[in-house]
């Protein structure tokens, strides 16, 4: 079966990784990491994935701008495999974000998937800060990848605010969030989740069988978890071939393919 891995990334990184569970407690990990683009290939080899959809650890530790280039500069000659995501700032304080700049760019250099980290940035993602931004990320159906680090509250607030925004909830937390996942799967048609965290009982079984196999995309949320875990739970699901082929590229496939950059 193909594999497309929606969340993976690399870059050494300079603290502890955080773990979020749904009650809030923060869990420092330490995991193995790929440092470099061969080396994630070489991860990625060894489990069977064929592409990823990454991003740096600078992105997020060191400075968005700054990683959002270096993370090009660090997949030259892999752009087969490795797809490009970036991370997105409020442009009325972070100008080379405005609309006709950062999308120029994302054109450009083939960019069809960004990540925001609101609560590390520090800023609210909401119409007051940026809705020129989330206005035309709705308009050009582009994927916006965020974490519930912080809890769940400001993604219910994006989506109440901006509900036809397309977004990827990733890094869901060690434990079960159905309680929360589940109301946005029912209110939001643009609303996906990647299944790196994903460890519900019967999980990929209810939730096809409720929403149809469409809503989830395959992910390892690497160097989180394992590559070879999160496919091993896919695969022994007890929900059709179709629907693993579903999860596990089509529909990630689809959602790149319908951005109107």
């Amino acid at each position: 079966m193909k594999f497309f891995d929606a969340n993976v990334r690399f870059g050494t990184e300079t603290v502890n990784h955080e773990v979020v569970n749904h009650e809030r407690f923060i869990v420092l990990e330490k995991v193995d990491t790929a440092p470099d683009a061969a080396n994630l290939l070489d991860y990625m080899d060894h489990a069977g994935i064929g592409k990823a959809l990454v991003w740096h650890t600078t992105m997020y530790e060191f400075d968005p701008t700054y990683g959002n280039q270096f993370l090009l500069d660090e997949i030259k000659g892999h752009e087969e495999r490795l797809i490009p995501s970036w991370t997105l700032l409020p442009c009325i304080t972070d100008t080379q974000y405005r609309p006709e700049i950062f999308f120029t760019a994302m054109k450009k250099n083939g960019i069809k998937a960004l990540r925001a980290f609101p609560d590390k940035d520090r800023f609210f993602l909401n119409g007051v800060t940026m809705k020129e931004q989330l206005d035309l990320l709705c308009e050009l159906k582009i994927p916006l990848f965020l974490e519930p680090q912080a809890g769940f509250e400001y993604v219910y607030a994006t989506l109440t605010e901006f509900p036809y925004l397309t977004v990827i909830l990733c890094n869901i937390g060690i434990w079960p969030s159905a309680r929360y996942v589940y109301p946005l799967l029912k209110t939001y048609k643009n609303f996906y989740f990647e299944t790196g965290d994903f460890g519900m009982l019967r999980g990929y079984e209810e939730i096809c069988a409720s929403y149809g196999s469409e809503r989830m995309l395959f992910g390892s949320n690497f160097p989180t978890n394992s590559m070879g875990c999160s496919m091993y739970h896919l695969m022994r699901a007890n929900i059709s071939d179709d629907a693993k082929e579903n999860i596990a590229h089509k529909n990630l496939e689809r959602l790149l393919s319908e951005v109107r950059l």
